[in-house]
C-alpha cells in the first residue's frame, strides 16, 4: 500500500510539473526520499538503500555513454552526407535551387567549420566525464575473412574523391567509380559477372550465416526507386500547393521577412514543421523551398544562399525529429531510442545556430 501511495505521489507531481512549466527533475528528487523513507519504514538499513540506489544510477551512465557515442555517429553521418557530392540530400536542393553543386559544397565546407571545431570541444568534454570503454567484436577479423583486403579496393572512392576536386559531374564520376568497382569486384573479389550485375540491381548482400550479413549490406537501383517516389510527390505535392494558392496565407506571412537573418530563421521555422509534417528530409526540403522561394526573391538574396540555408537548416534538422525518417532509420538500425541521442547530436544544432548567430552579427556590424 505504501509503494502504491508513493508511485500515485510521484505521479500527481509530474503531471503538475508538465502542466506548470517546473523541472520535471523536481518531482522526481522528492519521489526519491518518499521511497527512501518507504524503504526505511521496511526495514532496509541506509547503507542498503544506499547501494541500491548507487547500483540503479551506474546504469544510467552506461545509457548516457550510449546515447553520447549514437549522437556522435549520427551528427558524423550527416556532417559527411550533406557535403558529399554523392550526397542525394546535396544534389536535391542543388536541383531544386538551380545551383551548381560544387559551389553549393564550398559553401557547406566554410560554414561547416565553426560547428565541427565547437562539436569537437564539447565532445571532448563529455569525454572526460563519460570515456568509453573500447572492445573487440571480431567485426575486423570477419571483413578480412569476407573479403580480400589491399590498396586497390579503395580505387573507386579515390576516383571520386579525385573528380570532385576537379569538379568533374558527378554521374560521371559515379560511372567511372561503379565500373571500376563492378572490376575489382569480379577480379579481386572473385564474384561472378551476373552476381555484380544483381548487386548494381538490386544491392549487395553476404550469405546468411556471414556474421556480417546484417551489418554490410544495402544498395541498388531499386533500393533508389522509393526515394524517387517520395521526391516525386513532394515535388507534385508543392505544385498543387502553388497552383492552388494553398498556402498563400502562409508565403504571405513568410514574406515579412525583411533581412538576411529574419529568412534565415523563417527558414529554419519552416524546416522543422515540414519536416515533423512529411516525416521525410526530402518533403521538407522540398516544400521549404518552395515556401520561401518569393521570400528570398523579395529581399534579393541568391539562390546559392538560399541553397546553403536550406542545407543548414532542414536537412540537418531533420535528423532531430524522432519520427522523421532521418533519425528514426539509423536509430533503428542501431536498435537504440530515437530520442536519446538528440542532445548529443552536437553538430545538427549547433549549424543552425552558429548560421544564425554570424548572420545577425554581420547585421548589427553593417549598423
Amino acid at each position: 500500500m505504501e509503494t502504491v501511495f508513493g508511485l500515485v505521489i510521484t505521479f500527481v507531481m509530474l503531471m503538475f510539473s508538465i502542466y506548470k512549466g517546473i523541472f520535471i527533475g523536481y518531482p522526481l528528487l522528492i519521489s526519491f526520499f518518499i521511497f527512501v523513507m518507504i524503504s526505511l519504514h521496511k526495514g532496509y538499513s541506509i547503507k542498503a538503500i544506499s547501494k541500491m540506489a548507487y547500483d540503479g544510477g551506474k546504469k544510467s551512465f552506461v545509457v548516457l555513454k550510449i546515447f553520447i557515442l549514437i549522437g556522435a555517429i549520427i551528427a558524423g553521418a550527416y556532417f559527411g552526407d550533406r557535403c558529399s557530392p554523392m550526397s542525394s540530400s546535396a544534389n536535391l536542393i542543388a536541383n531544386l535551387t538551380e545551383t551548381e553543386l560544387f559551389i553549393n559544397i564550398k559553401n557547406m565546407l566554410k560554414s561547416a567549420v565553426l560547428p565541427f571545431i565547437l562539436s569537437l570541444i564539447l565532445y571532448f568534454v563529455v569525454s572526460l566525464s563519460s570515456p568509453l570503454n573500447t572492445a573487440s567484436g571480431g567485426i575486423d577479423k570477419a571483413i578480412v575473412k569476407s573479403f580480400e583486403i589491399s590498396i586497390l579496393a579503395l580505387l573507386p572512392s579515390i576516383i571520386i574523391l579525385v573528380l570532385s576536386i576537379f569538379r568533374v559531374n558527378v554521374k560521371i564520376s559515379m560511372f567511372l567509380s561503379i565500373a571500376l568497382a563492378s572490376v575489382l569486384s569480379i577480379y579481386i573479389q572473385d564474384y561472378k559477372i551476373n552476381e555484380v550485375l544483381y548487386f548494381i540491381l538490386m544491392g549487395f548482400h553476404l550469405d546468411l550465416a556471414n556474421p556480417l550479413y546484417l551489418i554490410i549490406k544495402g544498395g541498388g537501383i531499386i533500393s533508389m526507386l522509393r526515394p524517387a517516389i517520395v521526391v516525386f510527390i513532394s515535388c507534385s505535392l508543392a505544385g498543387i500547393f502553388e497552383g492552388t494558392k494553398t498556402l498563400q496565407s502562409v508565403e504571405k506571412l513568410l514574406l515579412k521577412a525583411n533581412s538576411r537573418s529574419s529568412l534565415f530563421l523563417y527558414t529554419t521555422i519552416v524546416s522543422i514543421l515540414t519536416a515533423a509534417f512529411g516525416s521525410n528530409q526530402s518533403i521538407a526540403a522540398v516544400l521549404t523551398a518552395s515556401l520561401m522561394d518569393k521570400a528570398y526573391k523579395q529581399n534579393s538574396v541568391d539562390k546559392y544562399q538560399m541553397a546553403l540555408d536550406l542545407e543548414n537548416t532542414g536537412i540537418v534538422l531533420s535528423a532531430l525529429i524522432p519520427w522523421n525518417l532521418a533519425a528514426f532509420v539509423p536509430t533503428s538500425t542501431m536498435d537504440v531510442s530515437p530520442v536519446g541521442f538528440i542532445t548529443y547530436a552536437f553538430y545538427l544544432y549547433l549549424l543552425p545556430i552558429t548560421s544564425y548567430m554570424i548572420l545577425r552579427y554581420r547585421k548589427n556590424s553593417t549598423h
